[in-house]
């Protein structure tokens, strides 16, 4: 026996592609209520037999054939009109979940596209900030390098002052020594002159007193000296002169001819003389 019941049918598919799930390819469980002939159980489970009308008859029912069966036309309609209705109401789906995911992807996009504004936004208001940031620091940095180098001046400016102090300082201690060197050494030299006066004009009051005996020494001294000087000297006389009449001066032109002409033949003469000496 057999009868019509609405059972829950569970399958396999691919899960519409939507807001919350945008992989194509993945998979999902669906339960789905259908019509379908099963048999009638009895209550140990088995299933339960019509009765056979032959049976009165003496006759069993051992087996049933059921050959090739030829549906009717209406029902052959019906399967077909049903066919295109499932395939129209898939279609519809397919439609509404294509056009449904197109417009979830459109507003992802937006979304995509107004969050790369705002970022782009917060990147270039962050680059402003950063970029005022870097300005103020190097400012900072310019100024208190400024302050810097104003106190490395003003100390240097106190290092030279001091320096400088120091060195007058000193200039002035050297100076003070010698102030004190000069007047110990002026001193000493006006002792030094007080002496070798006294000892001078006690020397010149020897000489005075006997003053044959230092004439003597000092001639001999100055004798000593020139022959000392004058031992390889040699003295040579002139072998001719010629002199004027007013005191040995050549006084004219005629003076001049004549003793040049008298000395012209006595240089002569004596070439002739040495050339010749045995006559």
């Amino acid at each position: 026996m057999t009868e019509r019941r609405q059972v829950e049918v569970e399958q396999i598919d691919l899960a519409p592609v939507g807001v919350n799930q945008s992989n194509s390819n993945q998979l999902q469980r669906t339960q789905q209520l259908v019509w379908k002939t099963v048999p009638v159980l009895d209550a140990q489970g088995n299933p339960e037999r019509q009765n056979n009308p032959l049976q009165q008859y003496g006759i069993a029912v051992t087996q049933v054939t059921i050959g090739d069966p030829k549906p009717e036309d209406q029902l052959n309609k019906l399967l077909m009109d049903k066919k295109r209705l499932v395939a129209d109401r898939i279609r519809a789906i397919q439609e509404q979940e294509t056009s449904k995911a197109q417009a979830e992807t459109e507003q992802l996009r937006k979304e995509i596209q107004r969050t790369r504004e705002v970022q782009d936004a917060q990147r270039n208001k962050e680059l402003a900030i950063i970029a005022q940031q870097k300005e103020v620091e190097v400012a900072r940095q310019i100024a208190e390098r400024e302050i810097v180098e104003v106190e490395k001046k003003k100390r240097l400016a106190e290092v030279d002052k001091e320096k400088e102090l120091a060195i007058a300082q000193a200039n002035l201690e050297i100076q003070k020594a010698n102030a004190l060197s000069a007047e110990y050494e002026a001193k000493a030299i006006l002792a030094k002159g007080r002496a070798e006066a006294e000892i001078l004009k006690a020397k010149y009051d020897a000489y005075g007193a006997n003053r044959d005996v230092y004439l003597a020494e000092l001639n001999r001294d100055v004798s000593t000296a020139l022959y000392q000087n004058l031992k390889n000297y040699e003295v040579q006389m002139p072998n001719n002169y010629f002199g004027g009449s007013e005191g040995g001066k050549l006084t004219t032109n005629l003076d001049v001819i004549t003793g040049f002409g008298a000395l012209g033949i006595l240089e002569q003469s004596q070439r002739i003389a040495e050339s010749n000496p045995k006559k």
